[in-house]
């Protein structure tokens, strides 16, 4: 939720209280994608919405290994910065 909120520039669920946002991310509900950064090109930031998808997969299994999730920022990082 951290790069939602770094993202966003405020909490996910912000609308709801703090059982019921958690009761929606039980169900499987995630936040929408926010509007895209200032400055940046949208298809830049699909990468970065993707892997905030795929840090958040319902199952824990199917989350992303911090490896992983290193090496995915350093890229787009680096496509940012093109």
């Amino acid at each position: 939720m951290t790069f939602y909120i770094f993202w966003a520039r405020q909490p996910p669920f912000i609308n709801l209280n703090e059982f019921q946002a958690a009761t929606a991310i039980h169900k499987g509900d995630r936040p929408s994608r926010p509007a895209d950064a200032p400055g940046v090109a949208s298809d830049k930031m699909d990468s970065f919405w993707l892997l905030i998808q795929q840090m958040w997969a319902h199952e824990a299994d199917n989350r992303l290994a911090t490896e992983k999730v290193h090496a995915r920022l350093e890229r787009i990082f680096a496509s940012l910065a093109a």
